[in-house]
C-alpha cells in the first residue's frame, strides 16, 4: 500500500540553485598562465627569506604559550585559543615556504586543538610535544634525504595522537 504512493523512476527534477559568484566569473581559467606561474613562484621564493624570521618567532611563542601551561593537567580556552591561533597561522604559510614538515606538524596541532575539552592529561604534554617537534623541524630544515625521517615523525605524531584519544 505504501508503495501507491512513491512516485515512479525520473518524476524528479534536480535544480542546481544560482551561484551568484559562479554567474559573474565563469569556471574561471583551466590553468594558470605558466609565465605567472613563474613570476609568482619566484616572488614567493625572494619572501621566503622574509617569512623564516617569522616563522621562528611564531614558534618561539608557542613555546612560551606550552611553558605556561607545561605543569597544569588541563589548557584552559584561553590557551587553547593563542596556541591555536598561532599553530593555524603557521599551518597556512609554511608549506607555501618550502617548511612542510613544520607546516604539517602545525596542523596536527590545530586537529588536537580543536576538540579544548579533550586537552586534558597527557594531551597536554602531547601539544608541548608538537611545538618541540616543529622547533626541531625548523632547525634540522629538512631537505630531500629527509623526507623519509619527515614520513616517520608525522606517521609518529598520528599514532600516538589516536592511542591517546582512544
Amino acid at each position: 500500500m505504501a508503495n501507491e504512493k512513491r512516485g515512479k523512476p525520473g518524476d524528479c527534477q534536480i535544480i542546481t540553485p544560482p551561484n551568484l559568484i559562479k554567474t559573474k566569473v565563469g569556471d574561471g581559467p583551466s590553468r594558470l598562465d605558466e609565465a605567472v606561474a613563474k613570476y609568482l613562484d619566484g616572488l614567493v621564493a625572494r619572501e621566503k627569506v622574509n617569512y623564516l624570521p617569522i616563522l621562528d618567532d611564531e614558534i618561539r611563542d608557542l613555546r612560551k604559550l606550552v611553558a605556561m601551561y607545561a605543569e597544569r593537567d588541563v589548557l584552559d580556552e584561553r590557551g587553547n585559543r593563542a596556541l591555536y591561533f598561532i599553530a593555524h597561522r603557521i599551518r597556512g604559510e609554511a608549506g607555501m615556504n618550502d617548511e612542510e614538515l613544520v607546516g604539517t606538524i602545525a596542523n596536527l596541532l590545530c586537529e588536537c586543538l580543536d576538540h579544548p575539552d579533550t586537552v586534558t592529561g597527557p594531551m597536554v604534554q602531547f601539544v608541548a610535544l608538537h611545538v618541540e617537534a616543529m622547533a626541531a623541524a625548523r632547525a634540522a630544515d629538512f631537505d630531500e634525504d629527509g623526507a623519509e625521517k619527515a614520513r616517520q615523525v608525522i606517521a609518529g605524531f598520528k599514532a600516538a595522537r589516536a592511542k591517546l584519544m582512544a
